[in-house]
């Protein structure tokens, strides 16, 4: 089992007699960070924000006072990510409601007493975290894996020792079918606790949403064979045994590198390259990744303005008999002339308009075309085949002749 690691503080007096009072207080149960007046808080926090679990700040000070150093965190959104404690000498009604219209969490005055300090310090924490807590797995929700990660980040000497891995429970909505609501999360929580109980040995980990984890992990952790056992296990007893399989992406973090949210997605992207989940359930993050999912994104983007503009193209490509050399069928291929760029390649557009969820409706289209045509062709008394159509992933029709085809 991993040490827990100490919360920290950051207390923030112009006076050292009472941040020693505070640290003398605190520092069994937390790490604690001074600064001695609102500049030097302001920059500490800016240094690493998400390091800390609460700021315990005075009013008067010099350089920037305990007002202005909350007037710059509600202009930086940083109250909604860190509470705040006011310890003042000051009591008056006027200070203490304009501290909690500033957004304060709790206020208390000086002299301080030891066993209410720790009590308001520790509830306050507490209360705060409690919208960082996932209710599923009872684990750190995406909100705080994202505060946990930025800060180890920041305290790791080299970030590139260090890699992140999105998992995702394939079939999910099956489970959740078969085992009621309860079950499946039941089944959530059994996989948090076997990653952080991995051979991965995890430093944060998390259910970021719905069946999908994020943990991070040190590279000599990752064993790529160990990984492919790992997403493949057994579940439930004996007579409700199910086989479930998970995907992983893999994204090894660089230096001066994207924020935690670009990471998780960046390794979600990668997941989604997993050509066979059974035999290698895993993909790791290439930078080229991102080129492709930006085109395949902007073909989505512009996709139905192409219907919309007779932008996609029906070819008719005859099927010969060998034996008797007579057309006995066709294939309607569906080619797309953009009117800006060209001709998009068909392996380039089936897969993007796949993966968005828009082939069913370029499915419609092709029928709709290809039945115009064969229409048109009974109209003007030409000879026609039966349509039997065959629609297959790369969006070909079969034409199935009765006969041979004529003009």
């Amino acid at each position: 089992m991993k040490q827990t690691r100490k919360r920290r503080i950051l207390i923030v007096d112009d006076s050292e007699m009472n941040r020693e009072i505070l640290t003398g207080i605190l520092e069994n149960e937390y790490d604690i960070v001074e600064a001695e007046d609102g500049k030097k808080a302001i920059a500490v926090m800016e240094e690493g924000l998400y390091s800390f679990s609460i700021v315990l700040l005075d009013i008067t000070m010099p350089e920037l006072d305990g007002f202005g150093v909350l007037q710059v965190m509600q202009q930086r959104n940083w109250l909604k990510e860190l509470p705040v404690i006011i310890i003042s000498a000051e009591t008056s009604d006027e200070y203490i409601g304009h501290a909690y219209e500033m957004g304060v969490s709790d206020y208390f005055s000086r002299p301080f007493d030891a066993r209410i300090v720790n009590t308001r310090v520790r509830n306050t924490i507490a209360l705060f975290e409690r919208d960082y807590i996932d209710q599923v797995t009872g684990g750190c929700n995406r909100k705080e894996f994202i505060r946990r990660v930025s800060r180890s980040l920041k305290e790791m000497p080299a970030k590139t020792d260090y890699v992140l891995l999105f998992f995702n429970i394939k079939n999910f909505k099956a489970v959740n079918e078969l085992l009621g609501v309860g079950g499946g999360d039941k089944l959530l929580c059994w996989f948090y606790q076997r990653i952080i109980y991995s051979r991965f040995d995890p430093i944060e980990t998390s259910r970021i949403e719905s069946d999908h984890f994020a943990c991070l992990i040190e590279a000599g952790n990752l064993d790529y064979d160990y990984l492919t056992e790992f997403c493949n296990f057994n579940y439930g007893k004996e007579k409700r045994k199910m086989h479930i399989y998970s995907t992983c992406g893999i994204y090894y973090i660089q230096e001066n590198d994207v924020s935690v949210t670009g990471m998780i997605d960046r390794a979600k992207l990668a997941k989604g390259y997993i050509t066979d989940e059974y035999l290698k359930p895993y993909a790791i993050f290439k930078n080229d990744m991102k080129d492709t999912y930006v085109d395949e994104m902007e073909i989505c983007s512009e996709f139905e303005e192409g219907i919309v503009k007779q932008e996609f193209q029906v070819f008719y490509q005859p099927v010969v008999d060998a034996r008797t050399g007579k057309i006995v069928s066709a294939e309607a291929l569906v080619r797309w002339l953009h009117e800006q760029k060209g001709w998009i390649s068909p392996g380039q557009f089936i897969p993007a308009l796949e993966k968005g969820g828009y082939i069913s409706q370029l499915d419609r289209y092709m029928i709709e075309k290809v039945t115009g045509c064969l229409n048109q062709r009974r109209t003007e008394e030409k000879r026609y085949p039966y349509p039997s159509i065959f629609l297959g992933w790369t969006s070909t029709m079969k034409i199935c002749w009765s006969g041979s085809c004529g003009d």
